[in-house]
């Protein structure tokens, strides 16, 4: 029987690797979108693209000892350290749209 914390690794791993897979999806799409209607792509749509292929890459990397045995990545120390850099980049991705909406806020009430 397996260990039930590897179980709900497992799980949530495979909920950050699908999430992370349609928000990468989503992101370029917009981005795609952008380009070819003429306009700027926003800092937050690279930012979700940059986020979501890091979060996949490391999941990769947290999950090579399934596939690789002699791969010893540490990892507790590992998956924590990358959760808390995931997590530094997307409070600074909601800091830049707060800060983006306020400017567009400012610029729409300024244009009336």
């Amino acid at each position: 029987m397996l260990n039930p914390f590897l179980v709900a690794r497992f799980v949530f791993f495979a909920l950050l690797a699908n999430l992370s897979l349609l928000i990468l999806i989503f992101a370029a799409w917009n981005a795609n979108v952008t380009v070819s209607a003429g306009l700027s792509v926003s800092t937050t749509t690279i930012f979700l693209i940059f986020i979501s292929c890091s979060a996949l890459v490391f999941l990769m990397l947290g999950l090579a000892e399934l596939l690789v045995p002699q791969v010893h990545i540490p990892c507790l120390v590992f998956e924590c350290c990358w959760s808390a850099g995931l997590g530094i980049f997307q409070t600074g991705m909601t800091s830049i749209l707060y800060f983006e909406t306020r400017v567009y806020l400012l610029q729409a009430l300024l244009s009336v």
